[in-house]
């Protein structure tokens, strides 16, 4: 009768002791994994409201873009407000109807990683198909004070460079780097990036949320190189960056390309030889 009782007790108390310890291991990992992130996708917010600004509730809200899958949709709450999160970057057309109002629809409304796109729209009198259609103009981000750059398709496929993360943020405006990349002559060569007066190697790999940084370097430095093809965007965030993010350099916002409702893909071919390299 002892022995079983005294061996319960051990049992009990290995458990204890392995929860614990279970315990002390997350709180000191999931926190810095989870909370050093700048965000992957966008969000378009706004208010619908009639010709004398007064509140449309349960008003039918709804966005499509090449970059979803289906078409998303929603309702309009008491005041008038909606939000679409986890939007990824691309541009979307907005539609809004109500009874007894014109159709409201909104096209080229371009969001990037952590962009909210404010969109307010003010439906008119009239017959459900009788259609407003408003072209977006630049929209200005009142949520978000960072100061980031970023590098969309464009700009990641025609400007000559190394194709990799650090001849990408030396073309940011106010970074530097400490190596010298001409048109890909010194390609995937790791470097210490600076900002705006930054320590250097005070930098973080972000790849889809997920910290590439390698743990056991003194430094910004990576053991994982990545396949500049496979970007959607490359988000360079430096001054004013979220309280998530843990340092005040450079923090490469990655962000892979997703499936969509449109096919797509590339076949490229890049030749690098010496000879056509400047310098």
């Amino acid at each position: 009768m002892f022995i079983l009782i005294a061996s319960r007790s051990r049992s009990r108390f290995s458990s204890f002791v392995l929860v614990c310890l279970l315990g002390m291991l997350c709180s000191f990992i999931v926190p810095h994994r989870l909370t050093a992130q700048v965000s992957t996708t966008g969000k378009i917010t706004g208010t619908v409201t009639d010709s004398s600004s007064a509140a449309v509730p349960n008003a039918a809200v709804s966005v499509k873009s090449t970059a979803l899958l289906v078409p998303r949709s929603t309702h309009t709450e008491a005041d008038g407000s909606y939000l679409f999160d986890l939007l990824p970057p691309g541009t979307y057309e907005l539609t809004v109807t109500a009874p007894g109002f014109n159709t409201y629809n909104q096209i080229g409304i371009v969001l990037t990683a952590g962009f909210t796109a404010t969109i307010n729209s003010k439906l008119q009198v009239g017959e459900v198909t009788q259609v407003i259609k408003v072209e977006s103009e630049p929209v200005v981000d009142l949520q978000n004070n960072q100061t980031s750059t970023t590098f969309d398709q464009n700009l990641l496929q025609d400007i000559p460079s190394g194709r990799d993360p650090w001849s990408t943020v030396a073309q940011m405006p106010g970074a530097t780097v400490g190596t010298f990349d001409v048109a890909g002559d010194n390609s995937y060569q790791q470097s210490t990036m600076q900002v705006h007066g930054s320590t250097p190697a005070e930098q973080i790999y972000s790849f889809n949320g997920l910290d590439l940084n390698w743990p056991g370097a003194n430094g910004g430095y990576t053991q994982f190189y990545t396949n500049h093809d496979s970007f959607d965007e490359f988000q360079v965030v430096a001054d004013n960056a979220p309280a998530s993010v843990p340092i005040g350099g450079v923090y490469m916002n990655q962000v892979t390309k997703s499936g969509s409702n449109e096919l797509h893909g590339l076949a490229a071919i890049y030749y690098f030889r010496w000879p056509t390299h400047a310098g």
